[in-house]
């Protein structure tokens, strides 16, 4: 799902991204002319980081040739045509494939209306910036994790000294609440992340899930309702999706 939409030319500075109320079609003809900024779920994306200094990753063809390949060995030869948006950041490397949205579809929509989407992001990447903003006391501590959790996947950003480490994707199943807490104390139990070094961002959650999600110690509680704490235009990563 488009977990949130910006409007560049209707939102003032500083206002909130919300989840959209109706699909991107019916988004769209309802904003003409709108030029946004988009973000996605979790459950529409796949994404890793590498922590190694010794990849010969010096280019951004290169880095993203790597991520190709390290996709398709292990989601199989669909992960070819998937859009990546690759960055680096010191020692990390990191790639996100965009698996569950049709990209030229999802433009060509945009066109009907006249409508510019100026970005298109995985949730993880904007919510590092987010998090900084919101709980500026700990984005200052040495090491954190950043919980993201939507209805069906749960992300695990891992920081050390203001830089990704890893990020770790699982999904929820039926028992989505009780696969939240186990997924949260494995991640903690290998990373060595204690209760106030972890902050959980959620969305679309309802039943056990959002009970279990509630009940965390750092849960941000307002962003349950479908909508990120407002980040401001400055605060949007320039990465973008591209076809690789």
């Amino acid at each position: 799902m488009l977990l949130c939409a910006a409007a560049a030319g209707h939102c003032a500075p500083g206002a909130a991204a919300t989840r959209p109320a109706e699909p991107w079609p019916q988004w769209c003809a309802a904003h003409p002319g709108a030029a946004v900024h988009l973000v996605v779920a979790g459950s529409l994306a796949h994404s890793w980081a590498l922590v190694n200094a010794d990849l010969p990753l010096a280019s951004r063809a290169e880095l993203t040739a790597y991520a190709r390949h390290q996709f398709q060995h292990f989601h199989g030869p669909a992960a070819a045509a998937w859009p990546l948006a690759v960055w680096a950041q010191g020692r990390c490397h990191a790639a996100c494939a965009l698996h569950g949205i049709d990209l030229q579809q999802l433009h060509a929509q945009a066109r009907a209306h006249d409508v510019l989407v100026l970005s298109l992001q995985p949730w993880w990447s904007v919510a590092l910036r987010v998090a900084c903003r919101i709980r500026p006391q700990w984005a200052r501590r040495p090491r954190q994790a950043l919980v993201l959790v939507d209805a069906s996947v749960a992300t695990w950003v891992l920081c050390h000294q203001g830089a990704v480490q890893s990020v770790s994707q699982r999904r929820l199943g039926a028992a989505a609440g009780e696969d939240l807490l186990q997924h949260l104390q494995a991640w903690r139990a290998q990373d060595g992340v204690d209760a106030d070094s972890m902050l959980l961002l959620g969305c679309a959650l309802n039943g056990g899930l959002a009970t279990a999600f509630a009940a965390q110690p750092g849960a941000q509680r307002g962003a349950q309702q479908g909508s990120l704490p407002a980040a401001g235009a400055d605060s949007w990563p320039a990465a973008q999706w591209v076809q690789g």
